[in-house]
């Protein structure tokens, strides 16, 4: 059920980004959308750019042909459209046309003073999530051969399931606690009913998951996260459970996950093919490929992500009292 951490992926970053910018209009009545856009493109652009030409050149020297479509989708974030090198990177165009949907949306709700009138921005948001259901079931019932599952306009809905939650903590919270309070006892079971499908039905050949699937998926992840941050003392009421190390463990790993994830399909065919020439056993070779991605991960952040984002700390850094 490892297919699912993208659905996930979509639903907290939704919720993170659109975070950063429901706070900087609390703290200064407007957004710099061109700020925002030049912080995330730090984050993801140095990273990304340099493992597609590290990919382009490997594939030179040993004489693999390189699409032209694959590669042009590579380098313009259209690889959910127009193909890709990497089966991985089409999530990552997905989030970026997140951003500038979200930029263009929020930069007119803040413009045209409409952003805290709540029902506007819940109509709206109903509006995508039901457009993207319906263009999910539409898509799958006349082309049901091809996986429907990449492209931006079939996956939106779970971005802005972490959209709505932002705006419910930053705009509406008492309203959130309220609802969480009155149901809470629901949550648990409820999440565990709208996820318990995902390790027994693979996306590829499922009409279900390609169509209500993935709103289940990222209902049952959006009452996650509404439950843990209208939880008091979630922190330690997680430690309780699974330690403080693991917890600390897992903090570090969500820190260096961009990383983590650009690299490891790569250690996927690295670990493959070790596998094959010195035939290691199953568990084994699990053990060397996810300590391998998060090795590779930290080393390729330390190297490249966390320099780019000192200089963009430099340059264009977070706005500030006497920024405005």
């Amino acid at each position: 059920m490892g297919w699912i951490g993208v659905d996930l992926f979509f639903v907290l970053s939704g919720f993170l980004v659109s975070g950063l910018l429901f706070s900087e209009y609390q703290k200064f009545g407007n957004i710099r959308i061109r700020l925002f856009l030049i912080q995330r493109g730090f984050k993801i652009y140095p990273l990304f750019y340099i493992f597609i030409m590290s990919t382009v050149i490997c594939d030179l020297l040993s004489g693999t042909q390189i699409s032209k479509s694959k590669l042009l989708g590579e380098l313009f974030f259209l690889q959910n459209y127009i193909g890709r090198l990497w089966n991985h990177t089409w999530s990552l165009a997905v989030e970026e046309h997140f951003y500038f949907i979200l930029s263009i949306l929020l930069y007119f709700l803040v413009k045209w003073k409409l952003l805290e009138r709540k029902m506007i921005f819940y109509s709206i948001s109903v509006i995508i999530l039901f457009g993207c259901l319906m263009s999910r079931i539409i898509t799958n019932h006349y082309f049901p051969e091809k996986e429907n599952f990449f492209e931006t306009h079939l996956r939106l809905d779970s971005l802005f399931a972490g959209v709505i939650i932002s705006y419910l903590i930053y705009f509406d919270k008492a309203f959130l606690k309220k609802f969480v309070g009155k149901f809470k006892k629901l949550f648990i079971p409820l999440i565990l009913v709208l996820s318990s499908f995902s390790p027994f039905i693979k996306p590829e050949t499922s009409f279900f998951i390609r169509t209500i699937g993935f709103t289940f998926l990222y209902i049952a992840f959006g009452l996650l996260l509404a439950l843990i941050l209208t939880t008091e003392n979630a922190e330690n009421k997680i430690t309780s459970v699974v330690t403080k190390p693991l917890f600390e463990a897992i903090r570090k790993i969500g820190f260096y996950s961009y990383s983590i994830y650009i690299i490891h399909l790569a250690i996927t065919m690295l670990v493959k093919r070790l596998e094959y020439e010195v035939n290691l056993n199953t568990p084994l070779y699990f053990i060397i490929y996810f300590c391998g991605s998060i090795l590779a991960g930290i080393l390729l952040s330390k190297l490249i992500e966390l320099p780019f984002l000192e200089l963009r700390n430099k340059y264009f850094p977070k706005r500030t009292d006497n920024l405005i």
